[in-house]
């Protein structure tokens, strides 16, 4: 027992200096936003915004391998406005990137899509400032809507309790498209 726990302790710190290890703690957030309709600026209430953080892991050669770590929902308020509050995630591989957001209101093009801003360089900023200044665009006509109904991110490694808003909303378009209800994740 006296021999285990020294080669116990040198492995921890071992996989804690090594280049696979990262930091233990990440903190993330707080994250605010605002969703608004593309054309006509106005607040979209009770949005979905899902925050996705991925764990990533050295593997060489092939670059990094991702896998989920944890993700967080939240509605937009009566002005459009969301918080996705500060976060502590843990992990002894690897490091923990920032969040992917995905937003979702029903007859809209969800974010991200090449309908939705910010795009681009306005990405960086955002994440730069945590403020994300989010514009969809409606989709006017049945078969763009049709062309999001089934999937409109692919969030299928997000377990479906993370984001029960979601799921409510993407089954209330396609009800109101005359499709069955569909279950997002896992």
């Amino acid at each position: 027992m006296k021999r285990i726990c020294p080669l116990i302790l040198g492995l921890l710190i071992l996989s804690l200096t090594s280049g696979c290890a990262g930091h233990v703690v990440y903190a993330s957030g707080p994250y605010r936003g605002r969703v608004v309709d593309a054309d006509t600026q106005q607040p979209l209430v009770g949005a979905a915004v899902v925050a996705i953080w991925y764990r990533e892991v050295p593997v060489a050669p092939h670059g990094p391998a991702v896998d989920y770590h944890d993700s967080m929902e939240v509605l937009t308020d009566t002005n459009g406005e969301f918080i996705v509050p500060k976060r502590t995630h843990l992990t002894l591989i690897g490091k923990i990137r920032e969040p992917d957001f995905v937003i979702y209101y029903p007859a809209y093009a969800p974010y991200p899509s090449l309908k939705a801003r910010p795009q681009g360089k306005e990405i960086d900023s955002a994440y730069e400032q945590r403020v994300f200044n989010i514009e969809l665009q409606k989709l006017k006509t049945e078969g763009e809507r049709m062309s999001v109904g089934d999937m409109p991110v692919s969030l299928s490694n997000v377990p479906d309790v993370e984001m029960p808003n979601l799921v409510r909303l993407v089954n209330k378009e396609r009800q109101d498209l005359g499709l069955q209800p569909i279950r997002i994740g896992r």
